[in-house]
């Protein structure tokens, strides 16, 4: 898992596919922009291909979804996954490991603004079981499951300094 910022977390989430509801009629088929398909550039695939109806859903990019929205032309529709967050949380108090929750979830919870309890109270288990995950960890691996990138981004200076200190340890374990 490569170390990301807060904020290129946060580009990598705008590229998220969401559904929209057009207040207008908009033709995007002969829109040329560059952008991503599952997290590496294409260049073949530098054209959106979306015609946006009145009160037809769509589906388009995060980033485009939230410009047409401040232009009054789209309402954007909150993921199905954020209707979930019940399902996720007794999962994660039911089970010792994580439960698989969808890529960029955090993310775009922060984008949209979904400022709910119940995604605090998640995020709240999931880096309870972080903690307590460390405190049995081992020096020498660290696997995890259904781990996501906010999430390791939210401990990795942690976890790297802990790292260095057992490599440091063990060397002069290794020396005596």
């Amino acid at each position: 898992m490569p170390v990301l910022t807060p904020d290129e977390l946060i580009n990598l989430a705008m590229e998220e596919i969401v559904e929209v509801e057009g207040k207008t009629n908009i033709d995007l088929t002969k829109c040329q922009l560059l952008c991503t398909q599952n997290d590496t550039f294409d260049q073949n695939s530098t054209n959106y291909d979306f015609k946006i109806s009145t009160f037809k859903p769509s589906r388009i990019p995060l980033w485009m979804a939230l410009h047409l929205q401040k232009r009054n032309q789209v309402v954007i529709k909150i993921p199905q996954e954020y209707n979930m967050v019940d399902n996720f949380i007794e999962r994660e108090e039911t089970a010792d490991s994580f439960c698989e929750i969808p890529p960029r979830f955090f993310e775009i919870a922060i984008i949209l603004n979904l400022q709910d309890f119940k995604i605090e109270k998640l995020k709240q288990l999931r880096m309870k079981k972080i903690w307590k995950g460390l405190e049995m960890l081992d020096n020498s691996v660290l696997f995890i499951n259904n781990f996501t990138r906010w999430e390791f981004n939210q401990i990795k200076e942690f976890l790297t300094n802990v790292y260095k200190e057992s490599v440091l340890i063990s060397t002069l374990k290794d020396d005596e």
